[in-house]
């Protein structure tokens, strides 16, 4: 899931200004479907395909056809792989588990620890702080650039609102997100010559070795 979301990210920075890029969203919409065989609320994904086309400057009936297209035939290849191999009424069964998208949304039971609380709140914070600099301090140097920090920087918030939102399924956002905090961190490490934000990115990632050391010596309940 994790390559998957690289895999798209990285396709959605190559479609600047092309308004007919047939190939990158047919591959995204290919993934979803099949990332959504064996986790069904991936489809959200596609909630996030507005701010790449709006950003990306890429917007256009014959992007969104190739996304959508990319997306049924995959999920329709795996329907028609499982009915020839398991039986119509499998087939079926797979289809049908779509319908229970927004139930899983809603978590029976949350059995997370004080640390992993700690660990995915300052993840959260920091995510969120970086996101509204991406927003307020222009690090880029090209209009393409600027899009894409932007574009990362709305991606970073709405992905953090998918996370609280779908608490079942917390830990999977939490490796997306790591990799959007990372981003942020490379483009204002590389982009902001600081000695301030320097130490604060040493400062940053002491306190995650620490939030990852220290549960294993000491857990107060």
């Amino acid at each position: 899931q994790m390559f998957g979301f690289l895999v798209i990210l990285s396709s959605m920075m190559r479609t600047w200004q092309h308004r007919v890029a047939p190939t990158y969203f047919l591959l995204s919409g290919a993934i979803i479907g099949v990332a959504s065989v064996f986790l069904n609320y991936t489809l959200l994904w596609l909630i996030l395909f507005p701010f790449f086309l709006y950003h990306m400057r890429s917007w256009s009936k014959q992007n969104w056809g190739s996304l959508f297209t990319g997306l049924f035939l995959s999920i329709w290849i795996f329907y028609v792989g499982k009915m020839f191999i398991f039986g119509e009424e499998e087939a079926d069964n797979f289809i049908l588990s779509y319908a229970t998208l927004i139930d899983s949304l809603m978590p029976e039971r949350l059995s997370y620890t004080m640390w992993e609380w700690v660990f995915m709140s300052f993840t959260a914070l920091l995510l969120i702080i970086y996101s509204i600099s991406g927003f307020a301090i222009n690090v880029a140097k090209t209009v393409k650039a600027h899009s894409s920090v932007i574009m990362i920087s709305t991606l970073s918030l709405v992905v953090t609102a998918f996370a609280i939102i779908d608490l079942s399924h917390l830990p999977n956002y939490i490796g997306i997100i790591s990799i959007l905090l990372s981003l942020q961190l490379a483009i204002h490490q590389s982009c902001l010559i600081d000695s301030k934000n320097e130490w604060w990115t040493i400062i940053t990632l002491f306190i995650f070795a620490i939030l990852g050391v220290l549960p294993l010596f000491w857990t107060p309940f």
